[in-house]
């Protein structure tokens, strides 16, 4: 379930009248958080990539890091049911493009949440 903070937020932005509104929430999956959004975005990049900010992110060791490729399983779960992937491996500009891209298509998708 999205939290209280996440509810008010979206809460807030429909009564605005904001054509989007954007929330982070990392197990949006694994509560079902996704029958309360009209959109999911996944972000991802290649597991390399993803080994090194791990490390570099979380002051993790080797060791520790190399416990992340069964998360490799779950992300492709996740982009298989993702409306929109971003991928991050090439930098923020192909980022933002994308992003913007995903904003314009997302105002016109119908509402689904339940």
């Amino acid at each position: 379930m999205l939290g209280a903070s996440r509810q008010k937020f979206l809460d807030d932005a429909e009564r605005s009248g904001a054509p989007v509104a954007v929330v982070d929430v990392p197990l949006l999956f694994e509560t079902g958080g996704e029958k309360r959004v009209d959109a999911v975005v996944v972000v991802t990049t290649t597991p390399e990539l993803q080994h090194q900010r791990i490390l570099a992110r979380d002051n993790h060791d080797q060791r520790k890091a190399r416990c992340h490729p069964r998360a490799a399983t779950a992300r492709r779960r996740k982009t298989r049911r993702a409306d929109f992937v971003v991928d991050t491996s090439d930098g923020l500009d192909p980022v933002r493009l994308r992003i913007r891209d995903i904003l314009n298509e997302a105002v016109k998708m119908p509402r689904r949440r339940s």
